[in-house]
């Protein structure tokens, strides 16, 4: 270019376009600079964040930060090659491939859900997948965030590393994380907690944990986190994060099982300035772990029965069935020397004695029935119930000429299970014909008590009790038995039966005695409307 030839003027405005042509290069070099310090920035916040974060667009990967790279072993250029259904388990293809088409379509999705990932060794993992439906270059894709499951807990040890990776993991993850100073005031919490407890960000932050805590639970928590508190200010540092159980209040009134775990925080001086931690609901936990107690004592009792019915089945039935068989082998032996008379007296005792254990395994057959069986409620009239149970006994009765007088009202009314009743009044009046004398007389009364529960005795004018006798009577473990007014043998079975019988019903037994004046059985059975709120009660708990 010939510049010779050109006035100053023109070489003047010449030189003057020349500057604004390199002013609009250096411009230019600076907004590339910038952009591409930018995306630098970007991608470095990228590869830094512990989740895997990926796009997915048709069945491939068009994006994925650093850590997909090394969750899944391969590089960049193979992991856009493969469809993206390869790198998950078979048997989780369907759920994922459901999940990824319903945000495609803008439709309802599992927000969080559970998958194997496949690496390239063929070793697989489980990871948590939350995705969310967005616009990748003018089409439609998911994005979508990848957590190894079993690392949660080093989501608390990620607290520290930045304010904005700290942001952006906590109001992502599923469990509560939370912050406290060093006055255990809570200064941050994850929007989890709403969800668990009802209460917003803004009316956590400055509470204190007394607050938020059960108080007996804090008692409990505190006796051990003030040691580790002062130990942490006295530069003592905690190296292992305890868990804690504990009750946390709800919004609305109520509490929640929560599980905890606590790392101390220090700032850069290595000064203890607070407690993070990581809180998540174990409510279902907790229930189970409860319904689970409640089967073993249940498994302990009925084990407990079980063999309380074995002793009492082996102990009880072993004495009359080796009298019935002496009886027998005497009466078969000496067949042809024995006269009619005798050998009718011998058949009359294995008869009674025959009769008594058909009693007595009845009675142990009602109790473990009574066991496991529900209550069969009913409307009954009581009247009706003893007037049956006496024409059963009357046979018995007859036998020792003893009058058994009825006094019960026909408008007494109860609900409960009749036939449990009926056995209570058999083995009553059968206690009291066993031990009342020949001619004597049994009188059953009965009425409403002045708080409308409905009583009822068997009374009798026999031999009577000392006082001392009348206190074991109803021990299970320790049963009495005597022989009756005409050598009757019991097992001492039916009245322990009666008064399991009468619990059940949320009564009372009561007995009153005297020696050679007889003895008085008085029952006490809530009545109507009580009677069935208490049975409910008992069905609900057994």
């Amino acid at each position: 270019m010939n510049y010779l030839n050109k006035s100053k003027e023109e070489l003047i405005q010449e030189i003057t376009q020349l500057k604004q042509q390199v002013n609009q290069q250096e411009a230019q070099i600076k907004v590339i600079d910038a952009l591409q310090d930018k995306q630098l920035h970007h991608d470095l916040i990228l590869d830094m964040t512990h989740e895997g974060i990926l796009v997915a667009l048709g069945l491939h990967l068009v994006f994925a930060n650093k850590k997909i790279y090394e969750l899944t072993g391969y590089s960049e250029t193979e992991l856009k090659e493969i469809p993206f259904i390869e790198l998950i388990h078979p048997d989780d293809r369907l759920q994922t491939i459901t999940n990824y088409k319903k945000r495609l379509e803008n439709n309802e999705a599992t927000e969080n859900y559970e998958i194997r990932i496949i690496n390239r060794n063929k070793e697989f993992y489980w990871v948590e997948v939350r995705g969310t439906r967005i616009m990748w270059k003018g089409e439609v894709a998911t994005l979508n965030f990848i957590r190894d499951i079993t690392e949660a807990k080093k989501y608390a040890q990620a607290l520290t590393e930045s304010e904005a990776k700290f942001r952006y993991i906590t109001e992502h993850s599923s469990d509560v994380i939370w912050h406290m100073d060093a006055n255990l005031i809570c200064d941050y919490i994850s929007l989890a907690d709403e969800k668990m407890r009802g209460f917003k960000q803004e009316e956590v932050i400055g509470t204190h944990l007394y607050s938020i805590l059960r108080p007996g639970t804090y008692d409990r928590l505190l006796a051990n986190l003030n040691k580790r508190l002062q130990d942490e200010k006295n530069g003592i540092k905690t190296t292992i994060a305890p868990t804690y159980e504990l009750e946390q209040i709800c919004k609305d009134g109520s509490w929640v099982w929560v599980e905890t775990t606590a790392m101390p925080h220090h700032n850069e001086e290595g000064k203890f300035v607070g407690i993070h931690g990581v809180t998540r609901d174990i409510t279902d936990r907790k229930k189970i772990e409860a319904l689970i107690k409640h089967q073993n004592e249940q498994l302990k009792n009925a084990n407990h029965e079980k063999d309380r019915f074995v002793s009492i089945l082996a102990h009880d039935l072993r004495s009359p069935f080796s009298a019935m068989l002496g009886l027998i082998d005497l009466v078969v032996r000496n067949k042809n020397t024995y006269s009619p008379e005798k050998t009718s007296k011998y058949l009359s005792v294995i008869q009674e004695t025959a009769n008594n254990t058909y009693h007595f395994l009845e009675d142990l057959l009602l109790w473990a029935q009574s066991q496991t069986l529900p209550f069969k409620l009913k409307e009954n009239c009581f009247n009706t119930l003893c007037q049956e149970t006496i024409t059963n006994m009357s046979s018995l009765a007859s036998n020792k000429n003893i009058s058994i007088i009825n006094k019960t009202s026909a408008k007494l009314q109860l609900r409960a299970d009749g036939n449990m009743l009926k056995t209570i009044l058999r083995n009553l009046l059968s206690n009291a014909i066993k031990h009342t004398h020949q001619g004597g007389e049994i009188i059953i009364d009965s009425n409403y008590d002045t708080r409308g529960n409905l009583w009822f005795s068997v009374s009798d004018n026999g031999v009577g009790m000392h006082p001392d006798i009348t206190l074991s009577l109803f021990n299970n473990t320790d049963k009495y038995t005597s022989l009756g007014t005409a050598n009757e043998i019991g097992s001492g079975f039916g009245l322990v039966l009666c008064k399991e019988l009468i619990d059940k019903h949320g009564g009372k037994i009561e007995v009153v005695s005297h020696e050679n004046i007889g003895s008085t059985f008085t029952v006490t059975l809530p009545a109507k409307q009580e009677t069935h709120q208490h049975l409910n009660t008992c069905l609900e708990t057994n």
